[in-house]
């Protein structure tokens, strides 16, 4: 028997993959393959669960971490002109003029860090298909968030909680 398994970890056997799965991946493996696919179908389904809410709503708040990850990905800036015109932005509350560039009034931290998830939406995609469809890359981006954050959850409670038979004492 131990002679069969050195030969099909070598290779130089040809053995149904049934029969060599004990040896190719021992039985304390399995529980590591079974999470990493309940990990994946979780964040596959947030992703899904999350991505089909269909009503898109843009405020005047949220237009500067809309359109910042568009400006750094296509123009590397963190100025809104590109997509703005100055003459017409003179009541908007989000951006102000510095030093003759719109710039957002709130902190761009969030945005920068969404950079990547935008990225990803926007992969092949000139600037003005970009704005476009500026709701939609917005709410992918956003339920990727959100799924990441749900499996980051559960990892974490998976660390953090012991498992407890029925039978075990309080």
């Amino acid at each position: 028997m131990n002679k069969n398994k050195k030969l099909i970890i070598k290779g130089k056997q040809n053995i149904h993959p049934a029969i060599a799965a004990p040896v190719l991946f021992p039985k304390r493996l399995y529980p590591t393959i079974q999470a990493n696919w309940i990990v994946i179908a979780l964040f596959l389904g947030c992703f899904l669960v999350f991505n089909t809410y269909t009503y898109l709503r843009m405020s005047g708040d949220t237009l500067p971490a809309q359109y910042l990850p568009f400006s750094i990905i296509f123009y590397h800036d963190l100025f809104f002109e590109h997509f703005f015109n100055p003459a017409f932005i003179q009541d908007a509350y989000a951006v102000t003029m510095v030093n003759g560039h719109l710039m957002s009034i709130f902190p761009i931290v969030t945005p920068v860090l969404v950079t990547p998830f935008f990225w990803l939406c926007t992969w092949g995609m000139t600037p003005d298909h970009a704005v476009i469809y500026i709701g939609a890359i917005a709410r992918t981006a956003s339920a990727g968030i959100a799924a990441l954050a749900v499996v980051m959850f559960y990892l974490v409670v998976i660390r953090f909680v012991q498992k407890k038979s029925p039978s075990s004492p309080r």
